[in-house]
């Protein structure tokens, strides 16, 4: 549930062992990174498809529920958009990696290509945010106009700050697509954000956060029971602070009536429907059927 109430679902799939070793994937999936790269891509994207392309219903969906559009909320954070929009393009699939020292890399050459990146990918931030952006633009125009080349800007886009980022292959008017799996969206057709998992921690990282996101007044309690088991065992700490959290965190309107009435179902109605025949009996449509045996 999130802060202003509605419910919404956080999930894990996972890809079998046997899909996997078809795929030549052993070990941690970023390991084998050509291989986890087509699995993405294979997976997840962040296509819009063209007009006239024979899946209007496919583009009718993404542009609806899988398009970013700015908010008041999601800029309230220094005027820019928290949630990253519009994506920096990409000409295909990568993975993004922080820089190491090596024989031909010192500690000089990172921060210097470093800022580098910094300048170079704040610009095409900036005219990605520009109102009057062409989207139809080439990549090489736009390499051009970001004052560099695809081979440069490819380089400088796989730098990432901390950690292993995967960067989906994107076009500039996909610039605010968020990602998606094409047969899910179609069963689904409602907003989703499906992401190959590139670092294990960083998911538990985020469901925990998510869990705990407006939880700011039960952190008293949870200070008060870990004072008074201070002298405890671990597993006795553990167990206070969890009873502590149950019993006092924060719950919406919408999930209290959730827990209220578990029963509840959304999908059911307890109104029945019963077709009646309006139409003159002139007019009505006949069918014929065969009558069993024993009836005739």
């Amino acid at each position: 549930f999130q802060a202003r109430g509605l419910p919404h679902i956080h999930g894990v799939s996972w890809i079998s062992k046997d899909e996997l070793m078809l795929r030549e994937i052993e070990g941690d999936i970023m390991d084998n990174e050509v291989a986890a790269l087509k699995l993405a891509d294979d997976l997840v994207t962040c296509r819009v498809p063209q007009i006239d392309s024979g899946e209007e219903h496919l583009r009718k969906i993404v542009t609806e529920v899988q398009t970013h559009r700015h908010t008041n909320s999601c800029r309230k954070y220094n005027g820019s958009c928290r949630y990253g929009y519009p994506k920096l393009p990409s000409p295909k699939t990568l993975l993004a990696k922080p820089l190491k020292e090596t024989e031909s890399m010192d500690a000089e050459k990172i921060s210097k290509k470093k800022k580098r990146a910094t300048h170079v990918l704040s610009t095409a931030k900036s005219l990605l945010e520009d109102p009057d952006f062409d989207e139809t633009m080439k990549l090489e125009d736009f390499y051009k106009a970001i004052g560099t080349d695809e081979n440069e800007y490819v380089e400088l886009l796989g730098i990432s700050e901390r950690g292993k980022v995967l960067i989906l292959k994107r076009g500039l008017n996909e610039r605010n697509t968020n990602n998606y799996n094409e047969e899910m969206i179609l069963a689904w057709n409602a907003n989703m954000d499906i992401q190959l998992v590139v670092d294990p921690y960083a998911v538990i990282s985020y469901i925990a956060n998510y869990m705990n996101k407006d939880e700011n007044s039960t952190t008293p309690f949870l200070r008060q029971a870990l004072f008074e088991n201070a002298g405890k065992e671990t597993k006795e700490k553990l167990k206070a602070l969890k009873e502590a959290y149950l019993t006092h965190r924060q719950v919406g309107a919408s999930e209290a009536v959730y827990k209220v009435i578990p029963s509840m179902k959304l999908k059911d109605s307890n109104i029945s429907c019963f077709f009646v025949n309006s139409g003159f009996p002139q007019n009505r449509s006949l069918f014929y059927k065969k009558i069993k045996e024993e009836y005739e």
